[in-house]
């Protein structure tokens, strides 16, 4: 069956079952699905720590470019300040957007390798991996 050859005057004809139209919708849906749901291109990564005071400008800057085939992946290196609660906004309500929060500060290094090997795009073949650093506070 393929996705695109059926009409909707052939899923109505009375030989076919009312099972066998859901099922025909069902998988044109999953088709679209699958179409839609891959890796982004670009992989943003984020470490943050105690960046609060910074952290919503430089995400609106982020996700505010035309580009949009990217993710954005936050590691928070155990902040005290409000960046947890600036991440979890942000990923709930951009899908873009991917927060992890380290239990224990385990330093800027190892947090700037974190981010980077949370990010999900390849980092080859075309697909890219950026980091962006906020300011020190």
């Amino acid at each position: 069956m393929a996705g695109g050859n059926l009409r909707p005057s052939r899923l109505r004809t009375p030989e076919r079952s009312a099972e066998a139209i859901w099922v025909t919708c069902i998988l044109k849906v999953f088709h679209h699905m699958e179409v839609r749901v891959r890796k982004p291109r670009v992989a943003l990564g984020l470490p943050v720590f105690n960046g609060a005071q910074y952290l919503r400008k430089a995400v609106d800057s982020v996700l505010g470019q035309e580009f949009e085939d990217f993710q954005l992946v936050i590691s928070d290196n155990a902040s005290s300040d409000g960046t947890p609660e600036i991440c979890q906004e942000y990923a709930r309500h951009d899908s873009r957007v991917r927060y992890f929060r380290n239990k224990t500060n385990i330093g800027i290094a190892p947090n700037f390798q974190r981010v980077f090997h949370l990010c999900k795009a390849p980092i080859s073949n075309g697909w890219y991996m950026i980091t962006c650093a906020a300011p020190a506070s």
